[in-house]
């Protein structure tokens, strides 16, 4: 009999030769191949065959029916390799049973990986196990709980595969895993590309409680909603989903479906209140004034990740240039907040640092550098140059000789080759970039925050424009606008740890220079 080992290197040769060559058979569909296999082992070693297949195991206490219960059907045999193997192997029926019953390593029978893939033969296999072994098959539970509904669930699975397994374990509608999930959990939290809607509707005939069947979970709109399915959450929606919710953090599905810019949902959410005369007092009203812990309506939300439909349905605007200049307007607001928060945490920072300094709000130090740039990048955006191919070849190798150039800290050598590529193609950010970078290594700051403004407003999304502005400013001791272009910079790359650190770097810098400043007129 062959045991499955974490260590298959101390399994004789011969048993890991007949498990791998067991395995593979059964993994292909090859129900024939198998039964060959378990015959010649059982001959070989005197062992019913039946013992073979329910004691064969890999590392993860998966048997050969396992594998055949994952495989693809296989079109060159007559026989499914799942009813091969159960039903035509003339295998006692206890042993069968308990065949059926056995659990991998995370505690998944056979029924509950035929029920994570879904093909022509899925529902055929189901009922060979059912017919077997009746409830005892569908009544198991995972290591985490879930049920073979709860797998068939997950999989996006037919109607007629729901009802089958329904039939044969009804508890299983509503009951939960240990992390409070349902099959119609499941189902609804899959990525927005998979359409489980015929799932969800048969789930919800089934008896499914569309909200939570205890006060510690969370509602399968919430997982649809976070998981930007929107059409699931239209589907829960429609069907009686709480829709005032609220989680920790004082958000609501409102807040979800604005910053993931689910339309159809936002919209399902709205339209059930149409029909009420006390607009006030309803529960779309109430969710769209709510904060959160941020102090953001799910209006802010919507405007900050720049969905402009979701802003035209939470704000009432009937145009898009008027809810264009609603968003923006919101978004301007949470970037001033966001500078003055992070401005505070600093100062929290440096407190406790007994190095207390107060926050200032310098205005802009605009210069005639920013003007010239600014004046140059617009007349060449407004009256685009025509260039050639071959001037962008040339620009391209006047570049690649700047940056050999300046990999050699031949600095003057690698300024004039990105002139020259500018000269050719001045349309190219990455030559503004490229030299703005040179310039801020010989310490001409102003020529490098030149270079950087062309550079930002060549190629506006370009985050490493912001970051040569920033490194720019910074030693201009230009601290304000610093933090603003660092700023901008998260906006287009949130997650941007130089850019976070420079933006606090320039707060920082700027609180102290105030505060220098401050002493020092005092003193006179």
């Amino acid at each position: 009999m062959s045991k499955g080992s974490g260590n298959s290197s101390e399994m004789p040769k011969e048993e890991r030769d007949f498990l791998s060559k067991l395995f593979e058979a059964a993994s292909k569909g090859q129900g024939k191949l198998v039964q060959r296999h378990i015959l010649e082992y059982s001959t070989k070693n005197n062992t019913a065959p039946a013992k073979v297949l329910s004691g064969s195991k890999d590392a993860a206490k998966r048997t050969a029916l396992h594998f055949a219960c994952q495989s693809k059907p296989n079109n060159e045999e007559k026989d499914d390799i799942v009813s091969l193997l159960l039903q035509n192997s003339n295998f006692p029926s206890d042993e069968i049973e308990a065949l059926l019953g056995q659990k991998d390593e995370d505690g998944l029978t056979p029924l509950m990986i035929v029920c994570q893939h879904m093909h022509a033969k899925t529902i055929e296999r189901i009922q060979c196990i059912i017919n077997i072994a009746g409830s005892k098959a569908s009544l198991a539970r995972s290591s985490v709980g879930g049920s073979a509904l709860h797998y068939a669930a997950g999989a996006g699975c037919s109607k007629e595969v729901i009802h089958l397994i329904y039939e044969h374990d009804k508890v299983a509608i509503n009951s939960c895993t240990s992390q409070g999930a349902t099959p119609l959990h499941w189902a609804s939290g899959v990525p927005p590309a998979n359409n489980f809607s015929e799932t969800l509707n048969a789930l919800l005939d089934c008896g499914a409680d569309v909200n939570p069947p205890n006060e510690e979970s969370i509602s399968a709109l919430i997982f649809a909603a976070a998981g930007g399915n929107g059409r699931h959450a239209e589907i829960l929606v429609k069907n009686g989903a709480d829709r005032g919710v609220l989680l920790s953090g004082g958000i609501t599905c409102f807040h979800i479906a604005a910053e993931m810019g689910l339309v159809g949902t936002l919209t399902a959410l709205l339209e059930i209140d149409d029909k009420e005369e006390d607009k006030e007092n309803t529960v779309s009203a109430k969710c769209m004034k709510l904060k959160n812990e941020k102090g953001e309506t799910p209006l802010d939300k919507a405007s900050q990740a720049g969905h402009l439909e979701c802003v035209k349905i939470l704000s009432g605007e009937k145009d898009d240039i008027s809810a264009k200049t609603v968003m923006d307007k919101l978004q301007e607001e949470w970037k001033q907040k966001q500078i003055k928060e992070l401005a505070k945490e600093m100062e929290k920072e440096e407190n406790n640092k007994d190095n207390a300094e107060e926050k200032t709000e310098a205005p802009s130090q605009e210069t005639s550098v920013d003007d010239k740039a600014k004046k140059t990048a617009s007349s060449l955006l407004a009256n685009p140059p025509v260039i050639s191919d071959e001037q962008k070849a040339k620009a391209d190798e006047f570049k690649a000789k700047g940056n050999a150039h300046f990999t050699k800290k031949e600095t003057d050598d690698a300024i004039a080759a990105y002139s020259k590529a500018i000269e050719c193609n001045p349309m190219d950010a990455t030559f503004y970039s490229n030299r703005s970078a040179t310039f801020m290594t010989i310490g001409q700051h102003e020529e490098a925050l030149y270079d950087a403004i062309m550079c930002r407003m060549l190629r506006p999304g370009w985050v490493k424009a912001c970051y040569r502005m920033t490194v720019a400013r910074l030693a201009l001791k230009r601290y304000e606008d610093a933090a603003v272009s660092a700023w901008e910079g998260l906006e287009i790359e949130e997650n941007n740890s130089d850019l976070r650190y420079l933006l606090k770097r320039s707060i920082a810098k700027g609180k102290r220079d105030h505060l220098e400043k401050t002493e020092a007129e005092k003193k006179k």
